[in-house]
């Protein structure tokens, strides 16, 4: 009988760029226009509006944003603070404070990835840089990325309003591959001693819990192992 074992990591997101503060009102809204994970076909682009080849895609919530990249995951974390512009009385500008960190998965291979669960709707993006616009990007509530290690898949997906991600691990598969590095953090254990803290300029991840299961075509064994990312103030 074949059987898949899973490592789900429950997920409560964050965003991409490293230790900037950028005046703007298009990033404010931007930050809240996807509902889903975002094909890259050209429309996400750098601050000097040139394309950004390695983000094969990204979700935009509420406080951050993810870019699954070719390496790995971006997280930028966003803090919206408003100020007086100028002389001029009453008026104001939104600042937006953010920083970068990065988990990358060590001597994997993340070029195969598939889009899967189609969300309605779509996007168009007009840029100075190409008038006719990128028209009808799509978005889609789960990313598998195939094969990282021999016999494992990296999922993310979005699951009653809440993201994950887990490994799928075919049962010859050897899951002591998995290896990840991070990058523009500071990491320590909590007290509890059962998670792990990613301490940023703007607040702080903390990881919970791993859970694992077995699943097969007749039965789906819980053995208790979860990762759940929540940012703290």
């Amino acid at each position: 009988m074949k059987k898949t074992w899973c490592v789900i990591m429950v997920t409560m997101l964050s965003t991409l760029f490293a230790g900037q503060d950028i005046l703007q009102e298009e990033i404010s809204e931007w930050i809240l226009s996807s509902t889903g994970f975002e094909k890259n076909t050209g429309q996400i682009i750098d601050f000097e509006k040139n394309p950004v080849d390695y983000i094969k895609a990204r979700i935009n919530l509420k406080d951050f944003s993810i870019f699954i990249t070719d390496k790995g995951v971006s997280f930028v974390i966003y803090r919206m603070e408003r100020k007086n512009a100028g002389t001029e009385k009453g008026k104001q500008e939104n600042l937006v404070h953010y920083t970068r960190f990065d988990i990358e998965l060590l001597n994997a291979d993340l070029s195969r990835i598939e889009f899967e669960e189609e969300l309605p709707g779509y996007t168009n993006y007009y840029y100075p840089s190409c008038p006719d616009g990128i028209l009808f990007v799509k978005s889609y509530k789960k990313i598998k990325i195939k094969e990282v290690y021999p016999g494992i898949d990296w999922v993310f997906k979005i699951d009653d309003k809440e993201l994950h991600h887990e490994f799928e691990i075919e049962p010859d598969a050897d899951y002591r591959k998995i290896k990840m590095k991070v990058k523009w953090a500071d990491v320590s254990i909590s007290e509890d001693g059962k998670k792990l803290v990613f301490k940023t300029p703007l607040g702080e991840i903390q990881d919970g819990e791993i859970y694992a299961y077995e699943k097969s075509k007749f039965k789906s064994q819980n053995l208790k192992f979860i990762i759940k990312w929540e940012k703290i103030t």
